[in-house]
């Protein structure tokens, strides 16, 4: 009797120290994700200081000038930057924002955003990317002197023109419904408004 408690026993030590494994290993890769984060964050700075030097004529610092999101695949992270309170990259429409691509160590400017009002807006897509579609909302003045909100509509990962749709149109409605449909839409900047 006690022959068969033996392997039961050793089992149960096996499975948990399996799981205390597997905590540690969940607690590294979460340490190598903060740690990349931080890795990025530093390249992107020395990115836009080196690439707005001449231009703004002083350094950028990234918790004073803009903010930033990323989106993480299995090969690169794609960041977004958004510009916030500098009269170099902002007026009263709007800031401008940025998307660059994160692989290698190194970082590659992507496609650049004018004035955005509001959060930044990612059509799911299951490619590597993780997205197709890039949507800004922001307002501009119709012929009789009122403001309505038009969607910018970048594909940066594709030879598609980016295209502006005007309100009432049918793909103006077809693109409201995909905003508001969380599975089809992530929103960017949110918590920052």
């Amino acid at each position: 009797m006690n022959y068969l408690l033996v392997p039961i026993a050793i089992s149960i030590l096996l499975f948990i120290q399996g799981c205390n494994q597997k905590n540690i290993d969940f607690k590294l890769q979460e340490e190598v994700k903060v740690i990349e984060v931080e890795l990025i964050e530093k390249r992107l700075e020395q990115f836009l200081n080196d690439k707005y030097k001449a231009d703004i004529n002083r350094v950028i610092l990234s918790e004073k000038d803009y903010d930033t999101e990323y989106i993480h695949t299995e090969t690169k992270t794609t960041v977004f930057v958004k510009y916030k309170d500098n009269m170099s990259f902002c007026n009263k429409r709007g800031c401008s924002g940025e998307m660059f691509e994160y692989k290698a160590n190194t970082i590659k400017q992507i496609d650049s955003f004018m004035l955005i009002e509001t959060q930044i807006y990612l059509f799911h897509d299951f490619n590597k990317y993780g997205f197709s579609q890039v949507i800004i909302p922001t307002s501009y003045q119709n012929e009789d002197g009122e403001y309505e909100i038009v969607y910018n509509i970048f594909e940066p990962f594709s030879d598609i023109e980016n295209e502006t749709i005007y309100p009432n149109t049918k793909q103006y409605k077809l693109i409201q419904k995909k905003l508001n449909d969380r599975k089809k839409s992530i929103k960017l900047f949110a918590e920052m408004e």
